[in-house]
């Protein structure tokens, strides 16, 4: 673990997961994942996240994109969630064009 003078606390945690996939289309359907051995100083007991996938309409094509997410951490005297939802996906290009002039 370290710590910049008066800053932030920042440690190197292992994480564990698990995979909800869909039997039929091996589409994966959810992600969660949980640190572990987060060390005593940084004072949270748990932090575990969750992403859930969807297929979302892109350019005029599916794509299995993420749809939400929740972040869940506890300690002794704290409590945070976050939740986050993703909408609005968008095709983003870009054309060019080379011409040669012919030099003769």
């Amino acid at each position: 673990m370290t710590r910049a003078s008066d800053g932030p606390r920042t440690a190197l945690v292992g994480y564990r997961g698990e995979l909800d996939i869909d039997q039929e289309t091996g589409a994966m359907l959810s992600f969660t994942y949980e640190a572990e051995s987060i060390p005593k100083e940084l004072q949270w007991d748990s932090a575990i996240t969750t992403v859930n996938y969807d297929f979302t309409a892109v350019g005029g094509r599916n794509y299995l994109l993420p749809a939400s997410a929740e972040t869940v951490m506890r300690g002794p005297a704290k409590w945070t969630r976050n939740r986050m939802e993703f909408q609005n996906y968008g095709k983003f290009f870009s054309e060019s064009f080379v011409t040669f002039d012919d030099v003769n």
